[in-house]
Parts: C-alpha cells; sequence; structure tokens
C-alpha cells in the first residue's frame, strides 16, 4: 500500500495499492479543456452521500458522520464549479429528501437517471462512504450519464481515522487527482474496438457445487456484474459493445464458455467483434474466490490479455469491487497482469 497522507490507493478488500486509469468516457465530449465555456458544458447533478456502515447494528452511524456527509456534498459540487466546466445543477431539498429516504444511488434500480431526468441533468454523480471500522473507511466516486446510464467516472480511495479533515480530504483527493483531469483531458478519438462481451460464469470448485450449479444469489449477481461491466467499458469511448446474445450456441446459452477451449473466439468472429471478453468468478470456497478476464483476438484466437484478481468472501459488493478493480488498473492502463 502507498500511503498519500492518511490516504491510499485501494484494491477491492486487499491491502495492495490500486494503481491505474480512472473510468471516463463521454463526459467531455463536449469539451476538450478548462476554458470551455460554460454555457456549452454539460451539467451535473450531485445525488449525495451514502454511508455503508459495517458494523451498524453494535456502532450506528453518528450524528457527526451525517453532517460530514453533508460536508462532503458541498465540497464536491465547490471543486467541480471552481476546477471545471461542468455546471452544477442545484437539487432541491424535497428531491435530496426523496433520495436520501430511497435505495442508495447505484443500487436502486437505476433512479439516479430518473432523478437526472427529473432534474434536467446530462449527468448524475454521487458518493458513498464504507465504514469498516471507526479507523478504516473507503470514500468512492460515481458519474454516470442521464441519457444512457454509461458509467462516466468511478474511483475509490481508502482513508484512516473519523473526522472532517480525513473525509474532507479524501473527496479533495478524488476530485483533484482523478476527477479534473479526466473532465479536462481530451476525449478519446480513433475507431472503438468491437468488443464481445460475454456474460460473466461462475466456475464452483466447492463441494458439491458443480452438482448443484448457481444458486438464485449467484445468478442475481452474475448478471449484475456483467451489466455493470458492459456499462463501465462502454463509457470508456474505447469500446462498442457487440450484444453476444445474438449467437444461437449453446455455450454462449449456458454459460460454459469457460470449458470450450477458446470457442468464444469464433463465436465473437460470427457476431462481427474484434475481441472477446471472458470473464469468470472462480469459487474454492466461500472465502476463497478469484475473477479471471480472458480477452482474445477474435481473428486469430490468440489469448491477448489475461488478468485476475482474489476476493474473499461472495457478496454483490465484493464481485462488482473485484471487476471494477481489474478494469481499472489492468484493462484500461494496459499493464502486464
Amino acid at each position: 500500500m502507498t500511503p498519500l497522507g492518511n490516504l491510499a490507493c485501494s484494491k477491492p478488500l486487499l491491502a495492495r495499492c490500486a494503481r491505474g486509469l480512472v473510468v471516463v468516457a463521454t463526459l467531455i465530449t463536449t469539451m476538450s479543456g478548462v476554458a470551455a465555456s460554460r454555457a456549452d458544458a454539460r451539467s451535473v447533478a450531485f445525488l449525495g452521500v451514502d454511508i455503508s456502515n459495517y458494523k451498524e447494528d453494535i456502532e450506528p452511524t453518528t450524528e457527526a458522520e451525517k453532517g460530514r456527509a453533508a460536508k462532503l456534498t458541498e465540497l464536491f459540487t465547490t471543486l467541480v464549479r471552481e476546477k471545471t466546466p461542468l455546471a452544477i445543477v442545484p437539487v432541491p431539498d424535497a428531491v435530496q429528501a426523496r433520495i436520501d429516504a430511497g435505495q442508495p444511488m447505484g443500487k436502486c434500480g437505476a433512479c439516479e437517471r430518473d432523478y437526472g431526468r427529473e432534474l434536467n441533468a446530462d449527468v448524475v454523480a454521487w458518493a458513498s462512504v464504507e465504514k469498516v471500522s471507526n479507523l478504516i473507511f473507503y470514500m468512492n466516486v460515481f458519474m454516470t450519464e442521464t441519457s444512457t446510464g454509461n458509467v462516466l467516472f468511478y474511483r475509490n480511495v481508502n482513508f484512516r481515522n473519523n473526522t472532517d479533515e480525513s473525509w474532507l480530504s479524501a473527496m479533495r483527493f478524488i476530485v483533484e487527482n482523478y476527477l479534473v483531469p479526466a473532465v479536462t483531458a481530451e476525449a478519446p478519438t480513433g475507431p472503438k474496438t468491437k468488443l464481445a462481451l460475454f456474460d460473466f460464469e461462475l466456475d464452483d470448485f466447492t463441494a458439491g457445487g458443480p452438482i448443484a450449479g448457481e444458486s438464485p444469489a449467484e445468478t442475481r449477481r452474475l448478471e449484475l456484474v456483467t451489466e455493470k461491466a458492459r456499462r463501465i467499458l462502454a463509457g470508456t469511448g474505447r469500446y462498442e459493445i457487440i450484444d453476444p446474445h445474438q449467437s444461437g450456441k449453446e455455450a454462449v446459452r449456458t454459460h460454459w464458455l469457460r470449458n470450450c477451449n477458446g470457442c468464444e473466439a469464433d463465436i465473437c468472429r460470427e457476431l462481427g467483434a474484434e475481441q472477446s471478453f471472458l470473464a469468470f468468478f472462480r469459487k474454492i470456497s466461500v472465502l476463497d474466490q478469484y475473477l479471471e478476464f480472458q480477452i482474445r483476438d477474435c481473428r486469430t484466437g490468440e489469448m491477448v490479455r489475461r488478468m485476475q484478481t482474489e476476493i474473499r468472501n461472495g457478496t454483490d459488493d465484493t464481485w462488482v469491487r473485484a471487476m471494477e478493480w481489474l478494469i481499472q488498473n489492468r484493462l484500461l492502463p494496459g499493464q502486464a497482469s
């Protein structure tokens, strides 16, 4: 882990530094620099900060922590207004009250897009603070496009200490070091890679797992991770996502591509894609799991990228975090796995 004051880049649920690029895309299409006119800038509505307290039952969220969440909202809007060409859309108190009373953004069936449309905002943003203990915290900042739901930006850091200063420092670090450069950078240019992104699969090595098959919760979790991965990669501006369900192949329908000796390359070639994207979770036990990405050249069948990360515990959050981490820190930067 590489500390930065009381901040450190964070790998999902692991204590290793999460280096790499943020997920960015069409957010910057209409503005090539800070000098872009605000009259032409895209608008963003910040929908607030959710606190996810892992020990809520024994250490309830305090009023001081709720007050810090409000301060994070104020800091985010101030920094974005001052340092980027984005136009801030105010969120009326009545709308914010409905947001706060509902499910967290990002876990509410795309309700954030509904709020974006209601507020007439091109982009919606929100943050979450995960409280693991009174010492260990994670800060996450998200942006999605209202019209498409594409993820335009995502970054997280972990930080130490439960104080106003530590919470605000984490938000400032993400905005100034990742969001501002992303917004003011040049938009991606050149043709997009046609990517056949197949449904995520589960390779279960637990006792009885191969016979019992996926649980309903695991099936739903695989669908969740697949959909988020497609949105993130489409949002980078680098890929055109090809729908693999156009194929009638049995291995696609039954989610058995991981065992078909590279047949996904043939399938993606038939679909008109340039690369295939196969991902699967390997479950050794409840606490010992891995996520692997395999990317092949559809024309030659050659494996061009292969990357993996470990996971502790099988939940929606850990699977999603693992997927996001691999995309951020292995796939997009082009680092060797």
